[in-house]
């Protein structure tokens, strides 16, 4: 029930190659009812139907860069291009002469159509060059009509002007876009008068059909199907949860974490089918669920997620018809973070490339030399060289084999494409590509040593820059001689002895530019059957004996200090990782942990051999081997070996402190690296479960102890210890201590410029206070003088009334009170101080908004200071390998066992005190185990386990942290400290 929405959408999109799959799933038998063939007959498509489909021309949603999988490619591009430039520079005189046909008579006419037809001519003869045949029967087709109209009237010849003008564009048209084009010029060269003989298999010349890839088994196929067909319930229901969810809602990372893993499985089973392009398919799924879930509108892209799988099964289906579709798909922009356009032509690539086979090819002779490739004489016609090839020849390892024929591989299509430019053009780029390309190969055979393999590159690379020199109608006489050499060469790597003298012949073939003579030849032929100068020191002469330069640990002094703080960055993390596999493997050897740990131990070793660290290089060296070894034959380790394997990445850990400052160099080194060393020179004799064989002991300092090694076990690692996950959300920027400091500074800098403006604030504040309080102050005085003058006023108006009246009773009293000169100022005055007023009020409405400002200021000062102070803060989990380390090295001397509980390491804490913390703890730890627990024995008579348990724990109490150390060991002996 839940494949059969995939299948139908599929069906739609692609009904003639997808009706097989749908009908077959609709007829299994697990449906409750059968389904009649007549109506199952219905889904197979008729031609109608599939010639009447028509793919949109453009839609809203897709990028304007997406690949156009309508579109093929004729021929490379280089060669395109220059065919269409041919044809514009052609195009203006072709017009001319064109003219000339239809308006000339007699000997200038046929002198026209000569003229026209030898243009045409040119333009065939560099299709033919192309391998173009459609191309070269339009212009054949172009040919026959134009010497037609030269024995027609000139009205005929007229009524044929368009036509005669029209085609050098749409040829140019259709090498651009061949899908596009074909259909517009097979409808042109059916107007003239000459009919087309047979159309279809003129299209078919023009638009060659796609080759058929085989990604791989078909089979293995069906299994990839089937598991994606298998995740889409749970694919589906996961995205429903991602989709309704609140991004706060804890369920959400639940729901994100189950669509992951579904498509992640889908990733393993495209990892084992060798799929790299469904590989970052899924991987571009993840990315985007993970942008997806932090976006608010995650609706939008809602439609990309339901649609992916059945695009997917299309693909696997039809790949070379439906991976252009794929990509073009992955490019909608309503995906979050679509696929940008670089990156679509790679993966276009990687879909539409065959699972590579990995069987060994059959041995070639230069009788197996395809005829195609090969043009040259025979090489039965070559004098003999008269040497007898009678000895085997090794070439080294099976390894060096493999990475020599594998850099020929991948190499061939790239010989192959800058050979066709180098024949077809005068690019100087080209043929510094090719000689690039062969001297990689030149730099493969000195690292292993094959000098024959080192003067076939030199050779070839002096022919290619021969040819660089020549005509360009000369070049064309050493393509077959420089196709057909990588060939020849493989069929040298896959057997030397047969293969040796046809690889020799080949290079003495007449067609090269620079051949052997017979005497260079012979020279050729010794140092070809000579094989590797190096030696496989490897397994025959591995080490017996280690020696203190095998673990020193000095660094270059000439070494880039940019390489270094890199170096230190990363190996920390990759001997934790290390040591997490090694435990993982104890506690139950499954055959992909030995493999992770073989791959840390080949990295530890690599990047060691890089910088120049020996000792780490050395260790990593001899375990990877072990390792190896391990996981190539299923074999589950001994304890003796697990043991020598726990204390060897305890001894690559403590190198790593020592390099980075923080411990000293271990002591028991040059002990270890000789334990790992006994153990790989048994595994090289086949001797791994014999009992291990007496070696001359290495030195060993007076602090280290014989005592028997114990298992060590901690609950934590246990947990921890995974495999690390793919797309990690959340991302680590590193920034030197001294800017987080700086920052911290400055911080504290603005805290107290943040105080001291409030302080100023606050006293603004007050000083505005005491103005409103003058202000009422003033306020009360103005209204005292304003009754006093209203008053004088008043008593002036009434005795100078008397007066008046006395004096002159005609005088009116209102004169001497509307011309009175300090009333007036008074009111004035008075105004003046209510303005004062209201601007006080608008100063203390500005002092309460600045002090708002000011106190989110202060909080985003103090989530600001928060911030930074998390930059110097780091888990408590940071001391657990320590930790762990320690207590396995005290077990190893004490002779006791011991299991480490570790809780709350997830608290934050300041490196520094972290750092400063860990010397303290593994002096605790080590005094519980030395001191607080009893021996094996003495644990049996007290009823305890024979392994004790160290409980370690970090929690907070108030603004502390404190750190909790228990045992279940003996206890304090009181008596013994009074």
């Amino acid at each position: 029930l839940t494949a059969w929405p995939l299948l139908t959408v599929a069906y739609l999109q692609d009904p003639t190659n997808e009706t097989p799959l749908l009908i077959k799933h609709l007829q299994n038998e697990l449906w409750p009812s059968s389904t009649e063939i007549d109506w199952l007959a219905k889904l197979i498509p008729t031609e109608e139907i599939v010639e009447a489909h028509i793919e949109p021309e453009s839609t809203e949603f897709i990028n304007n860069d997406i690949i156009d999988i309508n579109e093929i490619s004729l021929a490379d591009a280089g060669t395109i291009e220059l065919i269409v430039g041919q044809i514009t520079d052609l195009n203006e005189e072709l017009a001319t002469i064109a003219n000339q046909i239809i308006n000339s008579e007699a000997e200038d006419l046929l002198l026209a159509v000569s003229t026209y037809t030898e243009y045409v001519q040119s333009i065939w003869d560099i299709a033919e060059m192309a391998s173009l045949t459609g191309l070269q029967d339009v212009c054949i087709i172009i040919n026959n009509n134009v010497m037609g109209l030269g024995g027609q009237s000139a009205e005929i010849r007229n009524n044929a002007q368009e036509l005669i003008l029209a085609w050098p564009e749409l040829v140019i048209t259709y090498l651009q876009t061949p899908k596009q084009g074909v259909e517009a010029l097979l409808s042109y060269l059916q107007q003239w008068p000459t009919p087309l003989e047979n159309i279809t298999e003129l299209k078919q010349h023009l638009i060659p059909t796609l080759p058929t890839i085989e990604l791989a088994a078909p089979d293995i196929l069906e299994l990839v199907r089937s598991q994606i067909i298998d995740s889409t319930e749970g694919l589906s229901a996961a995205l429903e949860v991602c989709m309704s969810m609140e991004n706060d809602n804890p369920a959400l990372l639940e729901a994100i974490e189950e669509y992951t893993n579904k498509v992640q499985e889908i990733w393993d089973v495209a990892e084992m089918a060798n799929l790299d392009g469904l590989q970052e398919v899924c991987t571009f799924i993840n990315d985007n669920l993970m942008l997806a879930s932090q976006q608010d509108n995650k609706l939008s892209s809602q439609p990309q997620f339901i649609a992916w799988p059945a695009k997917v099964l299309a693909y696997l289906t039809t790949p070379e018809a439906s991976a252009g579709e794929l990509v073009n798909f992955l490019q909608e922009s309503t995906w979050p973070m679509p696929l940008e356009q670089e990156i679509s032509e790679k993966l276009l690539i990687t879909l539409t490339t065959p699972v590579a086979n990995e069987e060994p090819a059959p041995t070639l002779s230069i009788e197996d030399i395809p005829q195609e490739v090969s043009e040259a004489p025979p090489t039965e016609n070559l004098t003999p060289l008269n040497i007898t090839v009678n000895q085997d020849i090794s070439l080294g390892s099976e390894e060096v084999i493999e990475i020599l024929t594998g850099e020929l591989e991948l190499a061939k299509e790239d010989l192959a494409k800058e050979l066709e430019r180098i024949l077809t053009s005068d690019s100087t780029e080209a043929m510094e590509n090719y000689t690039e390309q062969v001297q990689r190969l030149n730099i493969a055979a000195e690292m292993v040593g094959l000098e024959g393999l080192q003067a076939v590159c030199t050779f070839i690379i002096d022919n290619v820059t021969a040819v660089s020199t020549l005509e360009m109608s000369q070049r064309a006489t050493a393509k077959s001689v420089l196709e057909g050499w990588p060939t020849v060469l493989l069929g040298y790597f896959t057997n030397p002895t047969t293969g040796v003298l046809p690889l020799v012949n080949h290079f003495r073939l007449s067609t090269w530019q620079q051949p052997l003579n017979d005497e260079t030849a012979k020279v050729l032929v010794t140092q070809l059957m000579a094989g590797s100068s190096v030696e496989e020191e490897e397994v025959d002469n591995r080490q017996t004996q280690a020696t203190p330069e095998d673990v020193a640990l000095n660094i270059p002094e000439d070494i880039n200090p940019e390489l270094l703080e890199a170096y230190l960055q990363e190996t920390p993390q990759h001997a934790q990782e290390f040591s997490e596999a090694i435990q993982n493997i104890i506690q139950g050897a499954d055959v992909s942990e030995i493999e992770r740990a073989q791959r840390l131990a080949h990295t530890l070793k690599g990047s060691s051999n890089i910088i120049g660290i020996k000792g780490i290089a050395s260790m990593g060296h001899h375990l990877e081997d072990t390792l190896e070894y391990l996981a190539k034959h299923k074999v589950t380790p001994p304890p003796e070996l697990t043991d020598t394997m726990v204390e060897a990445a305890d001894c690559i850990e403590m190198m790593v402190d020592s390099l980075l400052g923080q411990d000293d160099a271990p002591a028991q080194a040059l002990q270890v690296l000789q334990s790992v060393l006994d153990w790989a020179n048994r595994i090289d004799t086949g001797k791994l479960d014999a009992p291990p064989a007496p070696s001359k002991p290495a030195p060993v300092t007076p602090s280290e102890s014989t005592a028997p090694v114990a298992k060590t076990e901690s609950k934590t690692p246990a947990k921890t210890a995974t495999k690390p996950t793919t797309g990690e959300v959340e991302q680590f920027l590193r920034v030197p201590t001294k800017t987080v400091d700086e920052l911290m500074r400055l911080v504290g800098e603005l805290s107290i410029s943040l105080g001291q403006i409030q302080e100023r604030m606050r006293h603004v504040v007050n000083s505005t206070r005491l103005l409103t309080e003058q202000d009422l102050v003033l306020h009360e005085k103005t209204f005292e003088l304003e009754n006093l003058v209203d008053i004088r006023g008043i008593t002036g108006m009434k005795g100078g009334g008397e007066q008046v009246n006395k004096e002159d009773e005609d005088f009116d009293p209102l004169e001497f009170e509307e011309y009175n000169e300090l009333h007036s100022v008074a009111h004035s005055f008075i105004e003046s101080i209510a303005d004062n007023r209201e601007l006080t009020m608008i100063i203390q409405e500005d002092l309460v908004d600045l002090d708002t400002m000011l106190i989110r200021q202060e909080r985003l000062n103090k989530e600001f200071q928060t911030n930074i102070m998390t930059t110097r803060m780091v888990p408590a989990s940071t001391l657990l390998s320590k930790l762990q380390r320690n207590v396995r090295q005290t077990c190893r001397s004490t002779g006791k066992k011991a299991e480490l509980e570790v809780s709350g390491t997830d608290i934050l804490m300041d490196s520094d005190v972290v750092n400063n913390l860990g010397d303290p703890l593994q002096h605790i730890l080590r005094n519980s185990i030395d001191h607080g627990l009893e021996v094996a024995d003495e644990r049996a008579m007290l009823g305890k386990p024979a392994v004790g348990t160290i409980k370690l724990s970090f929690y907070r109490e108030g603004n502390n942290i404190v750190v909790k150390c228990q045992d279940d060991g003996q206890g304090l002996n009181y008596t013994n400290i009074r």
